[in-house]
């Protein structure tokens, strides 16, 4: 429970003249917000549209306890008092629940004191009592009561099930709304300057890993969509040239032609983006959300994106995000998007940000602990007098590859010389087994690129039978590198319908590499 006092409603509770958590006016502003929400719900009873029973209840006690949190946001103007914000919310997020079970939505119809009243009411039992004395009254009023309840006995456990399922439900969005203001509280401070050092205060890689990982298999389902979205004219023009071609004319193809016309000012405006979460528990989205704010925190933001967004903008642009088929509105696979504008969609959010995580926590750690950092790839550490030799770059593009041979790369840095580094020294030996060192297959995946100039276009360029298993090397790839060269961005992306290099690499056309 909070040091002072909460507000429920509008109305103190055990309010103290020192908790800034109790300020009479925000009380009345808090009072206003509820009984509009209190309104709401009415309304929604007399014409239940649009959601369920269960989702009316979450979301109305969600949004109160949103009203109190953004009302007492503006309280928030030190770093000592947030986590008495966060404790305030949690308190209000109890008593929520609590009215809730004692006079509202969550009583229980089949209570003691209900099934008394209705025995008590009961015309027979009330003929039966008139004229008995107290004691032989209670004993009928008693009877009748383990009557009605043996009676109700079945459609009473079925609503303590649904009930227990309601506030599961009601308990995980409120942990999840209480970190995204707690997220919002730390970045209003950051945003105006209170908090000095602002990346010590953010929770490391390790952290955000950890925690992703925390929710990975219960929200497993969760996926986030970037989705391009055409202009109406436009697409009714892919349309209508697709009928006026002649029957089984696709208009995506119409479309990818639109975009490609030869003359710039003939095509048409570029559509615009979006991320969106799908699937998942009710309370993954809001979940995600927050856990991906405060990574968002350790990423540049020039564009002033919404945080999980922002996170989201930075896996898709560093390969995390593989192509979606474009469908119709009936689900039928359609014909490639045009060049460029690919819907795109990243399964298994909570994990897929655990690896990103794991990835940026690697290359981060890698000057100080190159040992440490190879051990989590399960990979030696590369030779300590080349990784002395190795300036790191500051970008991919800075960074070239020349593959002498199926044992050795050469290396090229601006400013710097060729230079010869052995697969064992880059940290790609196989450490299965007992046998002399031999390269591991994350090695062979590289010299793959090498022989085809950077860009695999199919799973049988890279040695193996399906797509999924060259996500999962090339991820293991793009890790060990970011090791080696200390770079935490990606150096291999997933580009129209191919994973790229971003480096220069090429094989000796000789060597049959």
């Amino acid at each position: 429970m909070p040091v002072g006092g909460y507000s429920i409603q509008g109305v103190a509770k055990g309010a103290m003249p020192d908790n800034p958590f109790s300020d009479p006016e925000i009380n009345d502003q808090i009072k206003v917000k509820v009984l509009r929400l209190q309104a709401a719900s009415l309304e929604w009873d007399d014409n239940p549209a649009g959601r369920s029973f269960d989702d009316h209840i979450v979301e109305t006690l969600v949004e109160t306890l949103d009203a109190h949190a953004a009302a007492y946001l503006r309280k928030v103007v030190s770093k000592d008092l947030i986590s008495q914000y966060v404790e305030y919310l949690h308190g209000v997020g109890s008593v929520l629940i609590r009215n809730a079970e004692q006079r509202s939505f969550l009583s229980d119809p089949y209570s003691e004191e209900r099934l008394r009243a209705i025995a008590e009411n009961s015309g027979s039992l009330m003929n039966r009592v008139l004229f008995l004395k107290p004691e032989e009254r209670e004993s009928e009023i008693q009877k009748e009561v383990e009557r009605l309840r043996d009676k109700v006995m079945p459609k009473a456990a079925e609503w303590h099930q649904w009930h227990s399922q309601i506030r599961s439900r009601i308990e995980a969005r409120y942990e999840a709304r209480c970190r995204r203001w707690e997220a919002d509280a730390i970045e209003r401070l950051r945003n105006r300057g209170i908090t000095a050092g602002a990346m010590t205060a953010l929770p490391s890689w390790k952290e955000l890993q950890s925690e992703f990982l925390q929710y990975a298999a219960e929200h497993d389902e969760l996926s986030a969509v970037w989705r391009w979205v055409y202009p109406a004219r436009t697409l009714a023009a892919a349309i209508a040239g697709a009928v006026a071609e002649g029957e089984g004319v696709d208009p995506m193809d119409v479309l990818t032609r639109m975009y490609q016309h030869p003359d710039v000012s003939a095509r048409p405006p570029a559509p615009t983006g979006q991320w969106n979460l799908e699937g998942g528990l009710p309370a993954s989205q809001d979940l995600f959300r927050v856990i991906a704010a405060r990574a968002a925190g350790r990423l540049p933001n020039p564009s002033d994106a919404e945080p999980w967004r922002l996170w989201l903008d930075h896996m898709r642009a560093e390969g995390y995000t593989p192509e979606m088929a474009a469908r119709s509105k009936l689900g039928q696979t359609l014909g490639p998007y045009p060049h460029g504008f690919e819907d795109r969609q990243i399964e298994h959010l909570f994990k897929v940000s655990a690896n990103f995580c794991l990835v940026r926590s690697l290359a981060d750690s890698y000057a100080s602990s190159p040992s440490q950092a190879n051990d989590a790839l399960n990979t030696p550490a590369p030779d300590e007098a080349a990784a002395q030799r190795l300036t790191s770059p500051s970008r991919w593009d800075e960074v070239e590859i020349f593959v002498p041979n199926d044992f050795e790369v050469q290396i090229t840095l601006p400013d710097h010389p060729r230079r010869t580094v052995g697969f064992e020294e880059m940290g790609f030996a196989d450490r299965r087994g007992k046998a002399a060192k031999k390269p591991n297959t994350l090695w062979d995946l590289l010299l793959a690129f090498a022989r085809l100039k950077g860009r695999i276009e199919n799973p049988k360029q890279a040695g193996l039978s399906d797509w999924r298993k060259v996500e999962q090397r090339v991820w293991g790839l793009n890790t060990a590198l970011k090791v080696y060269f200390r770079i935490s961005d990606s150096p291999i992306r997933y580009i129209n319908k191919g994973y790229e290099s971003t480096f220069k690499i090429k094989a000796n056309p000789f060597s049959g590499v």
